[in-house]
């Protein structure tokens, strides 16, 4: 009976043991979808490209989630020096004072590390978080990437990265409303302007707008749109999904700025000192110009005293030579040797 309990509890062992392990399924960011490469010119040691493909990695596994089905391809990243050390063939995607770039369709992200800041949102962290977003953006799309507005390219890179592109801000948007110069969706659907101030609006926009759409919505709503793509555009996706038009979007979008966004607020706020220096200088000037209109006036009456003066004297000196000396008449009157009755 013992020999038969044994043979049942070790029996098994050697066919556990001996069973084959199935390799655990890849995760999205591992080294066979991302990988990092450098510039021949840049001479980048095998610790800091091992670091920088981690880090690459780490920014695939975040945010390859958000995009269904991606990765779907391999992408690589490849690190420059600076803007002189790209080629040419490469040089043309580059936008003056932008650490990076992406090749879209080639699923290629190119960094230039001596642009890469310290600090958001120039830092390594955000720049790559925003190349991977156009990216599996554009993987997520398949044949219908082309037809992907540039809006929402940037748009979503820009609030899936956590910070505005170029510096931009809501605030910036208020001016460039008040005087009737905001970006059209239609003026964006292939590319942006090549003016910087006007590029500048346009990522400010495309932020914005973006971010309403997905706080209003889902990502979930805009990536279904994404889905639907086809000739008639973005618009007539978003319309198919959602029942409502992006005009209709836009409008609220405005409104939101104006009224709950906070924007004008922070306007008033973040210029405050500058408001009261003018006001001050304002205050300053119209005491100034008091003070020497009362210090005119009191100019004008004291010459006009001495005018006075003078004129009084003048004629107090008249009247006394027209007068006879009475000293005269007493002599008149006597003569020598006579005393006077």
């Amino acid at each position: 009976m013992l020999a038969v309990l044994f043979f049942l509890i070790w029996a098994p062992l050697p066919l556990l043991t001996a069973a084959p392990q199935r390799p655990a399924p890849a995760l999205p960011g591992s080294p066979a979808e991302v990988r990092a490469r450098a510039d021949r010119e840049l001479g980048l040691d095998a610790g800091r490209l091992a670091r920088l493909e981690q880090r690459a990695r780490e920014t695939l596994a975040e945010l390859a989630p958000r995009f269904p089905g991606t990765p779907s391809r391999p992408i690589v990243v490849t690190a420059h020096r600076d803007a002189d050390s790209l080629p040419a063939e490469l040089r043309e995607h580059l936008h003056e004072g932008t650490p990076g770039f992406v090749l879209l369709g080639h699923d290629e992200i190119h960094l230039l590390l001596d642009e890469i800041a310290p600090a958001p949102p120039g830092d390594l962290r955000t720049v790559l978080r925003h190349e991977m977003v156009h990216v599996l953006l554009d993987q997520f799309a398949g044949q219908r990437a082309p037809l992907v507005p540039r809006w929402l390219h940037e748009g979503l890179a820009q609030v899936l990265s956590d910070f505005t592109y170029l510096g931009t801000t809501e605030e910036g948007l208020v001016y460039v409303m008040a005087i009737g110069r905001l970006p059209r969706l239609s003026d964006l659907e292939r590319d942006f302007p090549a003016d910087d101030l006007q590029r500048r609006r346009a990522y400010a926009f495309a932020r914005s707008f973006t971010a309403y759409l997905v706080r209003e919505t889902s990502l979930e709503t805009i990536l279904e749109a994404v889905s639907r793509l086809d000739d008639e555009g973005f618009s007539s996706a978003w319309l198919r999904v959602t029942h409502h038009g992006l005009g209709r979007e836009m409008e609220a979008w405005r409104d939101h700025l104006l009224n709950e966004s906070g924007a004008p607020w922070r306007i008033l706020f973040n210029n405050c000192f500058q408001y009261l220096m003018i006001a001050a200088v304002g205050l300053l000037a119209f005491a100034a110009i008091r003070r020497f209109d009362r210090e005119s006036r009191i100019r004008k009456r004291l010459e006009l005293a001495e005018l006075a003066e003078t004129a009084a004297a003048a004629e107090a000196a008249a009247e006394s030579g027209a007068r006879p000396d009475s000293s005269d008449h007493a002599d008149h009157g006597t003569t020598d040797g006579q005393t006077p009755h």
